[in-house]
């Protein structure tokens, strides 16, 4: 531990101990959400109210470091070692994080934190030192024309985060709910390692989806994904079972970190929005608007009636989407082989599912999906879990009124059950959905080319396989969109869009190609169609 240095002031531990509800104590994820969604809600009734002073916070770009500060090694360390560090290192105490502590930059540099509001803890971990941005108008295009404007449906923005601290190491030890905070700290470290290995272009590049990236790649609304891991494969329980109660918490308390890492420190360049109203505010203001969705429903309970209450809960919370199935069988709905180092034979032999679509829990949050307003994803569905959805949809909504998405899909020319065919396409169009294509090498080549992508030119060629085909389905480029999955395991990416700062790139070239009204359609008009239409109907 590094000295403490001259003129830092010792933490008065002697607080008194307010009563909070639950998961909203000072410092809390679950709080800052909370003040989050009061400042945006303030904002949208044109409240005169100045929003909170936000709090600066040194960071190493692209280094996920919890030992920051608190270890004299800093500037030697490696990124990797950092979070390999981290896992050991104590939890700081809250008093030291208060307003007015002083902390050491790792590189030796100094950052102030200010004593007027509270601190906001730190739940960010890459994309660089901050900056206060002002809002940026939309990119013109040359010679005039409506500004750009992409919309990604489908990437994983909270994959980098990491829960904030809260209190030392034997504060969260002694109690159930700092336990449970301990875990999602842990388990998030965990992730960030694999995604060195398995989103990172190399073991030290950094995440592909950062508020930068956004930015530069101009693109205004993405689908934030959340999505826990270690409840999808659980190893407390056999394969195959059902969901437990625990995991809707958690993914609550993703959905909490998101918010307070936009709030603390990308408030005057992103907004998380909630419903249609809010996101068509925040699209012509230059700031990048996120909208929770959720990929899994093994998060929403064990039984009908609670995946009926989650499912409601997550409608309260402003998510758009959920995606069912994902990799393996969990007792919801069955999947499609999605693993790109198992080829789909090999995948159904090692993981079984039971021949059936939908089961009792996917077809009561299918129910509760249509009336809450929640988009339903095909993505990662089986061919029995897409006859049994569109069935159960035509008994809910014969009009057709409810539209249907494939977040982050492809065309399917080869033999991967991943990728939708000709008649899901007919289905998907007859209720004015949209495919937003997937930018990995391993479902978009499929059936298209043998080798990987090496250049953007060689990855445009294949994309526009994939919308030529859909728009020859259909009769026009309405039912397509973009939907990355970066950060998404989905290593390797096409050739060329490495991160959301190469989609600028790919508008550019679908507009030389395509033109400007398709162009349009598919970087950004599709998806918001959609949106608008499904997201919070009733």
């Amino acid at each position: 531990m590094g000295k403490r240095r001259a003129g830092d002031r010792r933490p008065n531990r002697q607080r008194a101990a307010e009563p909070v509800a639950p998961g909203l104590e000072v410092g809390g994820p679950g709080r800052l959400a909370a003040q989050a969604r009061q400042a945006q809600a303030a904002r949208d009734r044109g409240s005169a109210a100045a929003p909170p002073r936000r709090t600066l916070l040194p960071e190493a770009a692209g280094a996920p470091c919890a030992a920051r500060g608190r270890s004299s090694l800093h500037g030697r360390l490696s990124p990797a070692q950092h979070d390999l560090a981290a896992l050991a290192a104590p939890v700081p105490d809250r008093a030291r994080r208060r307003a007015g502590d002083r902390e050491q930059d790792g590189a030796g540099g100094r950052g102030l934190r200010h004593r007027d509001p509270p601190a906001l803890p730190r739940a960010g971990l890459a994309g660089g030192r901050r900056q206060h941005l002002q809002p940026r108008a939309p990119a013109q295009r040359p010679g005039g024309g409506r500004p750009e404007l992409i919309v990604d449906l489908h990437a994983h923005y909270p994959m980098h985060l990491v829960p904030p601290d809260d209190g030392t190491l034997i504060d969260l030890l002694s109690t159930a709910r700092g336990r449970r905070r301990l875990r999602d700290r842990v388990r998030a470290r965990l992730i960030g390692l694999a995604s060195r290995f398995g989103n990172y272009r190399s073991f030290e590049s950094g995440p592909r989806v950062t508020m930068p990236q956004l930015r530069d790649g101009h693109v205004g609304v993405a689908l934030s994904v959340v999505y826990s891991f270690f409840d999808e494969v659980d190893l407390d329980v056999p394969y195959g079972a059902p969901p437990a109660a625990g995991y809707l918490p958690r993914l609550m308390r993703q959905l909490d970190t998101v918010e307070a890492d936009i709030a603390e420190r990308h408030a005057d360049e992103a907004a998380v929005v909630h419903d249609r109203s809010a996101l068509d505010r925040e699209l012509g203001n230059g700031r990048v608007a996120l909208v929770h969705c959720v990929e899994g429903g093994f998060h929403l309970g064990a039984t009908p009636e609670e995946v009926d209450r989650a499912v409601t809960r997550l409608a309260e919370r402003g998510v758009a989407y959920i995606v069912l199935p994902h990799l393996m069988w969990r007792g919801v709905a069955t999947n499609s082989p999605a693993l790109p180092f198992l080829p789909d034979w090999l995948y159904r032999v090692l993981f079984h599912q039971p021949r059936l679509g939908l089961s009792e829990l996917g077809t009561a949050a299918v129910r509760a999906m249509v009336r809450e307003g929640i988009l339903i994803d095909l993505s990662h569905m089986s061919t029995r879990t897409l006859e049994d959805t569109f069935a159960l949809l035509d008994e809910l909504d014969p009009d057709r009124r409810v539209p249907l998405i494939a977040s982050h899909s492809a065309f399917r020319f080869g033999r991967q059950e991943y990728g939708i065919d000709e008649e899901t396409v007919r289905l998907l169009a007859g209720r004015d959905g949209v495919v937003g294509l997937i930018f990995a090498q391993h479902q978009l080549n499929d059936g298209v080319r043998r080798r990987p992508t090496k250049s953007f030119e060689e990855s445009f060629e294949v994309i526009c396989r994939h919308l030529d085909r859909i728009a020859e389905i259909t009769g026009s480029h309405r039912h397509a969109a973009i939907g990355s999955d970066f950060d998404g395991f989905i290593k390797p990416t096409m050739g060329g869009l490495e991160s959301m700062s190469d989609m600028a790139r790919l508008e550019r070239a679908l507009r030389d190609r395509h033109g400007a009204e398709d162009a349009e359609r598919i970087c950004s008009d599709n998806a918001l169609r959609v949106l608008r239409a499904g997201w919070g109907a009733r």
